[in-house]
């Protein structure tokens, strides 16, 4: 059986969302790579 895990794109200009939502991301079995951003500009690149 093949596993599908998600590719999760965060972006939020406060870090403190950003590391809270990051941990409950952790926790979820079927998240697979957490990528981080604090602007959209960022994200995109």
């Amino acid at each position: 059986m093949q596993e599908n895990k998600l590719s999760i794109l965060l972006a939020d200009d406060h870090p403190l969302a950003r590391e809270g939502i990051r941990s409950i991301l952790e926790k979820a079995p079927d998240a697979n790579r957490q990528h981080m951003a604090d602007t959209l500009p960022t994200a995109k690149s």
